[in-house]
Order: structure tokens, then sequence, then C-alpha cells
């Protein structure tokens, strides 16, 4: 499992390949053996070997990676518009706009957006919310802390001049996207200082799983992420890991407040796949003590099974109050995909 670590050596794009063969498509490698080529879906984790590679400065790499991850494209790679794009976002020199605290912010927004270009389409259009790609980027750099914003009225002008153009091809998206303002952008607006070190050791797909549960009092770790985090790359195996390391969230050793959330539909069906006899009108309180009395281990095969989890007491205040700054700062993240 890849971590977060500057002074790591990177490995090469085969034995990445080759250490998650487990988990791709037979004819493709790193693209997810459950959904179709041409959906696009890494079977893991992939931001955070982009974000080493685009450290280490092996260009070529990621080149070759993304043309993995786009070559079930049922219209070929065309002229290789991943390659081009790729070139292009290396070279950006986003300190001449924003000063993060750590320089991995710089090298995982590039991340971001180099895989998100493996859906085609000019980056001027990532200003609007479909998909949203600027709440993603503002959620996983919500743990940094930001400096210092500078230069930003050039980048107003260009996305500007991009929403008008669209307005007159008479676009009725268009006519509700708002025109930015510089001002949305200064530091008192977008509420700089934020950092959170366990959240920033994280993954990029972890740290969207847990900002997205915050409002729950747990979630189980190996569940399916949102189809947004999904379509990024997610291993919820690694993840789990990394999330109980972190010292964000512990597994709940007695899940009985998780059961206790579970409707009758699912208890009854849970019953069904144990070959154990109910009846459809039975209430969940029912279903629930005969799944109980049927198998002592029942509580500990559960917990197994889904990792469910709760929050630490120390990290929840900290990490809701970054879902606020994700929403502050997302204006200020549309405007970096101009440059």
């Amino acid at each position: 499992m890849l971590q977060n670590d500057k002074n790591m050596s990177l490995q090469s794009l085969e034995s990445f390949c080759e250490e998650y063969i487990h988990l791709s498509h037979p004819d493709h490698p790193l693209l997810h053996k459950d959904h179709s080529p041409n959906s696009r879906v890494p079977c893991t984790n992939v931001l955070t070997f982009i974000s080493q590679m685009l450290r280490m400065g092996d260009v070529s790499g990621i080149k070759r990676l993304m043309r993995l991850l786009v070559v079930g494209n049922p219209l070929g790679t065309g002229d290789d518009w991943t390659s081009r794009a790729t070139d292009e976002i290396y070279q950006w020199n986003l300190k001449n706009f924003i000063e993060f605290s750590s320089d991995n912010a710089e090298f995982e927004f590039k991340a971001m957006c180099i895989l998100f270009e493996k859906n085609g389409g000019g980056r001027e259009f990532w200003i609007a919310d479909s998909p949203d790609y600027p709440g993603i980027a503002s959620r996983a750099l919500s743990c940094y802390t930001i400096r210092n914003v500078m230069n930003i009225q050039p980048l107003v002008e260009k996305a500007n001049s991009f929403i008008l153009k669209m307005r007159k091809n008479k676009s009725s998206y268009w006519s509700q996207v708002h025109l930015f303002k510089e001002t949305e952008c200064n530091l008192d607006s977008i509420f700089p200082r934020s950092s959170f070190e366990n959240l920033a050791n994280l993954s990029i797909p972890s740290r969207l799983v847990v900002l997205d549960n915050i409002d729950t009092f747990g979630f189980f770790l190996l569940q399916t992420p949102k189809s947004e985090i999904k379509y990024l790359g997610f291993n919820n195996h690694e993840s789990a890991e990394e999330i109980l390391q972190s010292g964000i969230m512990t597994i709940a050793d007695d899940p009985q407040r998780f059961l206790d959330q579970y409707a009758q539909s699912t208890l009854f069906k849970m019953c069904q796949e144990k070959g154990i006899e109910v009846k459809k009108s039975w209430k969940r309180e029912k279903l629930l003590q005969i799944l109980l009395e049927d198998d002592i281990n029942f509580k500990k095969s559960f917990v197994d099974e889904r990792k469910p989890a709760l929050f630490c007491d120390n990290t929840r205040e900290v990490i809701s109050s970054l879902v606020n700054v994700a929403i502050r700062r997302k204006r200020l993240i549309q405007l970096l995909f101009c440059i």
C-alpha cells in the first residue's frame, strides 16, 4: 500500500500494476474487474501513485498510467489527450496563485486534475458543478492551511470570459452559473487555517470517505463509497487500514448500534442468506433476535466482514469544521482549474 511519504522511493508502474492484478480487469491492468473498461474505473487508489510520480518528475510514467485507464474508450485514445493534459498540468506553477502549508497539496491538486482528464472534455467546464470536480478537490485539500492567495484577477477574468461565452450560446445551464469575484477568494473568505495532520496523512479517497460520513455516528469501512469516489479509484481494504491507523476512527467491537439502524427488509434478507426460515410479517426486532440466536458468533462475523467504525471523540469536531472549510474554498478551487 502506498503511503503519502515524500521521501519514499517510487515503485515502477509495472510493479504497481502487478500488486493489484487480483483486482484488475483480466485484459486491462488497473481497470476495475467489476466495471466495463469504458467506464474507466481504477481498481485501486491511483492518486497517491500519481502524486508521487509528479514529485519525482516521472511525467512519462503518468502518461503510461493514464493510457491504461482510458484504453477502454470506445472511440479510442484519439490524439492521446491525457498525455497532452499531463504535460500542461505538470508545468502549472500553483505558487504563483496560492501557497499551501505543505507542498503535498500542490502535487495532490495536480494529481486530481490529471485523473479528472480521463473523462475527456475541456478543463473550462470544470468550473461548473457537474461533475463536481471543484467539490471533490476542495474537500480533499481542506486539511491543509492556505497561507496566501495572489494574482487571482487574471483567473477571474478567464473564468468569467468562458461563462459569458457559454451564455451567448443560449445555454440555460450557464445562465445559472455565477460570475466570479476576486473578493470571494481572499484569505478572510476561505478560512485559511484548517490544518489537520491526521486527515492529511490519509490518501485522498480515504479523506473523502471520512468527510462524507462525518454527519453519522460511524459507517462501514468496507462498504462501497459514493460513485464519485469510486470513479477516482478506491480500495476499501487499504482505506479501512489507513483510517484505523490514523486514529480518526476505531472499530465498534459491539456493532449493536449499527444493527439497530437496519431496516426490517435488510434483516429479512440476511436471515434468508443464512437459510433461516422467517416470515415477511415479522418485525425487525424479532428478525435481529433470531439472527443473534442462530449464530453466537454473528456479531464477530458482522464486524470482521463489514468493519463498522466509530469516530473518535477528539477528531469529530475538527473534521466536521473542515466540511465548512471545503464549502468556503470551492470557488477558489474552481478558479485554479483556469490556470
